[in-house]
């Protein structure tokens, strides 16, 4: 077994996981097999991380605005009983007052939900 270390910096304990390096015999399946996990302990807290993901901050957005994102597809995509040949999503960015831009998505799939674009950019209005 070779040795992959997942380090995540303050956010999580290093972690050690074996994994199959590809050289067993041909008897064992390289495929199958189970991981052992190796944590350390974290000797410091810190405010970084995911208990600071509930805490509440305000900001000073300067401007928010969504634009349309209409991208065909490579390739069509099929999910349950439809098929998708491009998507008509909507694009948010957003400017804080120190100038900071933040772009996010709206995915739309009115086969799936009853949302469309123009509801999505209603919707994104209101927020």
């Amino acid at each position: 077994y070779r040795m992959a270390a997942l380090a995540y910096s303050h956010l999580l304990p290093v972690r050690l996981l074996r994994i199959p390096d590809g050289s067993s015999s041909s008897s064992r399946n390289p495929h199958k097999f189970s991981p052992t996990i190796v944590c350390r302990s974290m000797t410091s807290t810190t405010s970084f991380g995911f208990q600071s993901l509930r805490e509440t901050f305000n900001i000073d957005v300067k401007q928010a605005e969504g634009r349309p994102l209409d991208v065909p597809l490579i390739s069509p995509f099929t999910i349950a009983s439809s098929e998708l040949v491009k998507v008509e999503n909507v694009a948010i960015r957003v400017e804080l007052s120190n100038g900071s831009v933040g772009w996010g998505e709206a995915p739309i799939l009115p086969s799936v939900t009853a949302e469309d674009q123009p509801l999505a950019f209603d919707k994104a209005e209101e927020a």
